[in-house]
């Protein structure tokens, strides 16, 4: 699975000056979550899950790729009505482009599941040994 935040692609959308509304759909992601501004951020190995009991974990994050920025910029345009250069997706989306991970349990999710994140914790042994 790829997913993004509703408030990543808003930052997106703004940054780029982008003229109507972008869409996850138009990043390729087959997810798209509300309230998790930082979605990006949420480390490997947080699980997700939904009331069906789905369960999706998280295994990086997705960074942007050039590919996507010719895409977008063939489709839109700025506010001014200027043409969206290839790089501007790249430069935008830095950070905030998305998670992509794997499903731990199947199950169904529907638009407007309130999920539940788990995020990640070290085992101690480890934890101990990343500290400085």
């Amino acid at each position: 699975w790829s997913a993004m935040s509703m408030e990543e692609i808003a930052s997106i959308e703004q940054g780029m000056d982008i003229n109507g509304t972008l869409k996850a759909s138009d990043m390729g992601v087959n997810l798209c979550f509300q309230g998790i501004p930082e979605f990006s951020q949420i480390p490997m190995g947080t699980m997700i899950k939904f009331p069906s009991g789905a369960v999706l974990k998280v295994e990086e994050y997705n960074p942007p790729c050039k590919e996507m920025g010719v895409k977008l910029a063939s489709i839109y345009n700025t506010n001014s009505g200027k043409k969206i250069k290839n790089a501007d997706f790249s430069r935008h989306a830095k950070f905030c482009r998305g998670l992509v991970g794997v499903v731990e349990v199947a199950g169904t999710i529907n638009a407007g599941d309130e999920v539940i994140v788990e995020f990640h914790k070290l085992p101690k042994w480890l934890a101990r040994l990343t500290k400085n």
